[in-house]
């Protein structure tokens, strides 16, 4: 099989949804090993599908707690061990395999639509099933595949408006906004998807302007810097807090910070025990960096070094990615960048000032946006290194 045979078979492979399925698919089912295994969070999960069994609309409407923005999950639980009680565990498991394949695919279909390179598809395909933090979850009762799946089906129908002028219709609203919704009651933190959303395909899907990509940032910048002082100004003293609308939870937050906490079980990164605003702002920037962190102390040597390697050539790739689009003159790569930065970003931000889990868990959902940007700058290098080997030799 000659070069250019392989390079058409890769092409098709990658321009194929279902054979992207079913790699990524095949892939999950074997790193699973086909047992559906159950945490701390998994127990409130069924918990909570319990008592969607029995009827009890007042655990998901209470104030204590924003019960409400986990209804689909256990609401789904329930719905499978009904219909299946024997085996509503392996249904489970496929569908945590069958979103995490369908959020590959919708990666696949953004990355071929921005960069139109197979070499960019196989390396987002490859960085995607070696994700720890990714393929780790897969077998966990957890929502955090399928809310990936709709935060991504969000995101892609949202580039579909700036990669595909003729994408900016009723339908792909109507669509983009009732998955939004899905999302928002799948996990407490799809509520940020609510304006980022609006604020992102207002700015660079309908009016996209050099005016207006400033303001976006303007607006991001000083809505993470107020979300910082408020949260600092609330937590320093709880009794601040005007209402007992999620006052439970914030008071379990609060008392996390006030020990010093950054890290949910990861005690040496502790900060000490905050007594000034400073301090509690300082316990926010130091969360905001870690959301980014690879390694940890708790991690064996293999896998701090795995993640080493694996995020050490993501970063630079996206950060590569970045810099290219933002100084191309191609407009719309540079918005679908501009969009999926702000999408990081928020999501980190909002991890600073809320609670950044121990395995950083919550970095799941922003892998696809991460993995984007990282093929971008892949096809950046190889576009430069081809303009590089076309130039001529200099004469002797």
């Amino acid at each position: 099989m000659n070069e250019h045979s392989i390079s058409a078979l890769l092409r098709r492979g990658v321009s194929s949804s279902i054979v992207v399925f079913i790699i990524v698919a095949a892939v999950f089912a074997i790193t699973t090993r086909g047992h559906l295994r159950l945490s701390y969070d998994s127990a409130t999960y069924m918990s909570f599908a319990d008592s969607a069994r029995q009827g009890k609309v007042g655990t998901f409407a209470t104030s204590a707690q924003a019960n409400f923005t986990v209804i689909l999950f256990p609401a789904l639980i329930a719905f499978i061990r009904k219909a299946a009680p024997i085996h509503w565990e392996t249904v489970m498991l496929a569908m945590n395999i069958i979103c995490a394949a369908v959020t590959a695919v919708f990666l696949m279909k953004l990355v071929r639509a921005v960069t139109d390179s197979t070499a960019a598809a196989v390396a987002a395909l490859l960085f995607y099933v070696c994700a720890y933090d990714v393929f780790a979850w897969v077998g966990w009762l957890l929502a955090d595949h399928i809310y990936t799946m709709l935060s991504v089906s969000v995101f892609a129908l949202l580039i579909r408006g700036i990669t595909n002028g003729k994408a900016r219709n009723l339908s792909r609203n109507l669509t983009m906004y009732a998955v939004l919704a899905l999302a928002v009651i799948t996990r407490p933190v799809g509520f940020v998807l609510v304006p980022l959303t609006v604020v992102a395909d207002w700015v660079f899907v309908r009016r996209d302007t050099n005016a207006n990509r400033r303001a976006v940032w303007i607006l991001f910048a000083a809505g993470v810097i107020a979300a910082i002082v408020v949260h600092a100004w609330f937590f320093q003293d709880m009794r601040r807090w005007p209402s007992d609308f999620m006052r439970p939870k914030l008071q379990e937050y609060a008392d996390r910070e006030q020990s010093g906490e950054v890290v949910w079980g990861h005690p040496e990164m502790a900060h000490a025990r905050p007594v000034s605003f400073a301090d509690h702002v300082a316990i926010e920037a130091d969360r905001f960096v870690r959301f980014f962190q690879v390694t940890s102390e708790r991690n064996s040597r293999t896998h701090n070094l795995y993640s080493i390697v694996y995020y050490g050539l993501l970063y630079l790739l996206v950060l590569f990615g970045i810099a290219s689009a933002l100084r191309d003159d191609d407009r719309r790569r540079s918005a679908v960048v501009h969009v999926a930065v702000l999408w990081v970003l928020t999501a980190a931000a909002l991890s600073a000032v809320s609670i950044l889990d121990y395995d950083w868990r919550y970095r799941l959902p922003l892998m696809p946006q991460m993995i984007l940007l990282a093929a971008i700058g892949a096809d950046a290098l190889l576009r430069r290194y081809a303009v590089a080997q076309a130039q001529p030799l200099p004469s002797p």
